[in-house]
């Protein structure tokens, strides 16, 4: 919990910024939210011109997938780091632009240009991560 409180403190967005739930793909094409239990939550927290990206794996198994972020406030190769993990995970992921991901949403499909990064997340792991 300290070092939670540490993060909200260092990052604004985290206290004040708007929220956006955030669409995952689980092999990198198909985006949706997850439905039902066991699966994947994601949401960023935007302030002005700095997203701060929230992932937690609900599921009992590891994931590997992309998650949605703002291609405004992060263009391809920005990087972001993981500020926080329940399981001590470390590193940095890289920003990557998608020219035709598919989106699912209430039985509707629809096409288009995104910007995604890669997370890796261990069963029950949630992440922070910052742009570094």
């Amino acid at each position: 919990i300290e070092a939670l409180a540490r993060l909200r403190q260092d990052e604004p967005p985290l206290a004040y910024g708007r929220l956006y739930f955030r669409e995952v793909s689980g092999n990198g094409v198909d985006f949706g939210h997850s439905l039902g239990q066991g699966g994947v939550v994601a949401f960023s927290r935007i302030l002005v011109d700095r997203e701060v990206l929230v992932v937690a794996n609900t599921a009992g198994r590891s994931f590997s997938g992309l998650v949605v972020i703002d291609r405004d406030l992060n263009p391809a190769a920005r990087e972001l780091r993981i500020a926080y993990s329940n399981h001590g995970t470390s590193g940095k992921a890289t920003v990557a632009v998608l020219p035709a991901a598919r989106f699912h949403h209430e039985g509707q499909i629809t096409t288009g240009h995104t910007a995604a990064l890669a997370v890796a997340l261990k069963a029950n792991e949630v992440q922070v991560l910052v742009p570094a």
